[in-house]
């Protein structure tokens, strides 16, 4: 949504600007599956899993963007 509104009102992105949207989509996924407050065991039980989800995720809305 950002960068459409950037893109709309003429305000170039930062070049860095995706990887941080990469890994707020990555801890929002998390969250949403395992909850806000977590354990360290939690979350490494849970890493292979949202690994390949995200993996996924990101090859296909890098096909749809191009």
């Amino acid at each position: 949504m950002r960068r459409r509104e950037n893109y709309a009102i003429g305000c170039p992105e930062h070049p860095r600007a995706s990887g941080t949207d990469d890994l707020e989509t990555f801890f929002g996924i998390v969250h949403r599956n395992i909850g806000t407050v977590f354990t360290l065991k939690d979350f490494k039980d849970y890493w292979p899993k949202a690994v390949r989800y995200c993996a996924l995720l990101f090859s296909i809305l890098s096909v749809q963007c191009l």
